[in-house]
């Protein structure tokens, strides 16, 4: 199985156009695009493709052929897709998640499969059942990291979902990645503040809204979180935040270390804004967010 991991390769482009769609295939061992390809040989992608086809179709208990074919169908669509060929690369998306279907029936626990067939779920233009489908991948194993970390970038493009999404990918993070995935992760991780609303001016500030995504980049992205340096001391999420803060005590050692400048320097106005929130009863996530 060549895994597809979405986002990582072309991320930085990804996030300097915001255009559509926000996720460009990033996968081990493909062959090279289509037109790398001698048209007619035997090495053609469609020559190959139709002969799986027909093997295929002869020996459909093959799982073997059936999921080469998925793959090929998956090698081709991205192709296709990065020529901006965006019609027929959804067909053969399309093709692919249809095909890594068949081999879950047989084999439902194959969470590799079911995580590339979400992968082409999305890029065929189906987000809800793509969706769901890393769901289920995420049910079979827990600790597969292609599906965390698939399914954190698709929360944060396609849902605009920065808490679901820094879940996924801090859980990410604790499956140990190799130290070039770790660091896209945090680059990505870096951008989920984008998404967020203006601070309140007025009142307590609010957890999820106000709160979360300064300490998220200032402590937990930084030092604060799996593989960081100061990764025992945790402060990813409210429960491991409010270890180092006393609800309305404003000399908490959270709030002193921010203003000391451990970390990443805060200007004023923000310091001043978890300083509220704290002498507010530092309140967290409200239900259901």
């Amino acid at each position: 199985m060549r895994q597809k991991i979405l986002g990582l390769s072309l991320f930085f482009l990804v996030v300097a156009i915001l255009s559509g769609a926000f996720f460009y295939g990033y996968y081990y061992g493909k062959p090279g695009n289509v037109q790398d390809q001698t048209v007619g040989s035997a090495t053609d992608p469609l020559n190959v493709i139709k002969n799986l086809e027909k093997q295929a179709q002869g020996n459909p208990n093959n799982l073997s052929i059936t999921e080469t074919l998925g793959d090929d169908y998956f090698d081709l669509a991205s192709s296709l897709r990065n020529n901006g060929d965006t019609q027929q690369s959804q067909l053969y998306f399309a093709k692919a998640a249809a095909t890594y279907s068949k081999v879950m029936a047989s084999e439902p626990t194959r969470v590799d499969v079911q995580t590339d067939m979400a992968t082409a779920l999305y890029y065929s233009n189906q987000p809800d059942q793509a969706e769901a489908a890393y769901k289920k991948a995420i049910q079979i194993n827990p600790n597969y990291l292609n599906a965390r970390l698939n399914y954190g970038i698709f929360l944060l493009y396609v849902r605009g979902d920065t808490t679901g999404a820094r879940k996924e990918l801090f859980k990410a993070m604790s499956l140990q990645p190799s130290s070039d995935t770790l660091t896209k992760i945090r680059s990505i991780l870096a951008q989920t503040d984008a998404t967020t609303v203006s601070p309140s001016t007025s009142g307590t500030p609010d957890w999820s809204k106000d709160i979360e995504p300064v300490i998220f980049q200032a402590c937990a992205a930084q030092c604060h979180g799996p593989g960081g340096t100061m990764a025992q001391a945790p402060l990813q999420d409210y429960n491991a935040v409010m270890k180092f803060v006393t609800p309305g005590d404003i000399n908490s050692p959270l709030l002193q270390r921010i203003k000391d400048g451990h970390g990443v320097k805060l200007d004023a106005a923000t310091i001043e804004l978890i300083q509220r929130w704290v002498a507010g009863g530092a309140p967290g996530p409200k239900s259901g967010s």
